[in-house]
């Protein structure tokens, strides 16, 4: 049987626990061509078509196992499986599907123990025509494979699911589901591609000795180059240096959109931007809409002008309108020296202040003349005259009912009452 371990880039899923979860389904194969090291190889429609056919034809579900030993094990019990799924063709590829991992693995992938996988197939002329089985490993042959389990899509416990950075650590974007978070990673990843190829061809272009100058000044091996000019993943740190030196894009890095595709994002938002300007103030043309902007904030302007001073006339109105009430008020003996502060107060309203005046009582001589000190009235406080106003009961009476009710109170507890 021709057996090749190849590692293919998958879509990233979350790790179990503390709010992650394990790879319920992984692409393994991409439909066309793919590198590893050991070669190109090919995944056509035909291919998958047969590769479907010879799994239908052995009925049982297809295992992953580790370093896949269940192939070439060494000593008894090296088989057992770590899980076990199903594989089903999609528009872009061969999926494990329904896939069920055991105690053991699910413990090993949580704890980073196993990170990548390896499937073990047939491919005669580099076609690949029969899947055998899956195997969990730490050896990926394929340039540029991402971790079988990463911490790039969590769960988000106040619901939704939430796209992070490889280490878990910054949150790259809040997704309501996970199709939503999948998608943007997958772009994301194609972005990565891109940067890495457009490397590659940088470097491919450079002559020996080009080449041997570039590693010097990068502080880098000439090894190191050719395998990043054969496609190998270049790290943040790397791509930063050589991009300087080989005069790429600024930015142009992984995981970083091209500043291209920023400038080409801001030009759609400014377009859209001008378009519902132009279609708010009902004109044909940029340059008349402008003109209509412009004499809406003159309008807004002149507006905000006349405001300003009808509420310093009222409020200069008012003013003059209170001293009228209250120059009324004091003619009519109904506002003296102990109710005025309370009138001004209540000419905030002056409605309520005339209304008070129409219905108040004029002012006692209690307000305007000598007490006689032999006069029950002599004994009431201010405040108790005051109450006399308001309430308009003779301060006279008033004093002698309060007189009683003392000597009532004198004579119970004379009592002991």
């Amino acid at each position: 049987m021709l057996r090749d371990l190849v590692k293919l880039t998958i879509d990233l899923f979350a790790l179990a626990g503390d709010g992650k979860e394990l790879p319920k389904e992984f692409r393994i194969f991409p439909l066309g061509k793919f590198k590893t090291s050991q070669g190109e190889f090919d995944f056509t429609e035909d291919d998958a078509k047969a590769v479907m056919a010879a799994f239908h034809a052995q009925g049982n579900e297809l295992s992953i196992d580790y370093d896949h030993l269940s192939i070439e094990p060494m000593m008894p019990g090296q088989g057992k499986a770590a899980g076990w799924f199903v594989p089903e063709l999609r528009d872009d590829g061969l999926w494990a599907t329904r896939v069920r991992w055991t105690p053991e693995a699910a413990k090993m992938l949580s704890g980073a123990e196993y990170r990548y996988f390896s499937p073990a197939f047939k491919a005669p002329k580099k076609h690949i025509r029969e899947l055998i089985n899956v195997a969990l490993t730490n050896l990926p042959a394929t340039k540029h494979q991402e971790p079988l389990v990463a911490a790039h899509i969590e769960k988000n416990p106040n619901g939704g699911w939430d796209l992070k950075t490889e280490d878990g650590k910054h949150l790259i974007a809040h997704h309501a589901t996970r199709e939503g978070a999948v998608k943007q990673e997958q772009a994301i990843k194609a972005q990565q591609e891109k940067h890495m190829n457009k490397l590659a061809e940088a470097l491919k272009k450079l002559s020996k000795e080009k080449l041997s100058e570039l590693a010097k000044d990068c502080e880098m091996s000439e090894e190191r180059l050719s395998k990043l000019a054969e496609g190998e993943g270049a790290t943040e740190e790397e791509h930063k240096k050589l991009a300087s030196k080989l005069d790429l894009q600024d930015g142009d890095g992984p995981g970083k959109k091209d500043d291209d595709d920023d400038k080409d994002e801001e030009a759609k938002k400014a377009s859209r931007a001008l378009k519902a300007v132009i279609a708010l103030t009902g004109q044909s043309e940029l340059s008349s809409a402008v003109g209509a902007l412009q004499a809406w904030k003159q309008s807004h302007d002149q507006v905000v002008t006349l405001s300003a001073e009808v509420k310093r006339l009222t409020e200069e109105r008012n003013r003059d309108k209170l001293e009228e009430l209250i120059a009324r008020g004091k003619k009519d003996g109904k506002i003296g020296p102990r109710n005025e502060k309370f009138c001004r107060e209540l000419g905030k309203d002056l409605t309520m202040l005339a209304s008070f005046l129409d219905s108040a009582s004029v002012i006692g001589g209690v307000e305007h003349h000598q007490v006689d000190p032999a006069s029950p009235v002599a004994s009431l406080s201010k405040e108790d005259l005051e109450l006399c106003r308001i309430t308009g009961e003779d301060p006279v009476q008033y004093a002698k009912e309060l007189a009683e009710t003392e000597k009532l109170k004198a004579q119970r507890k004379a009592a002991g009452y």
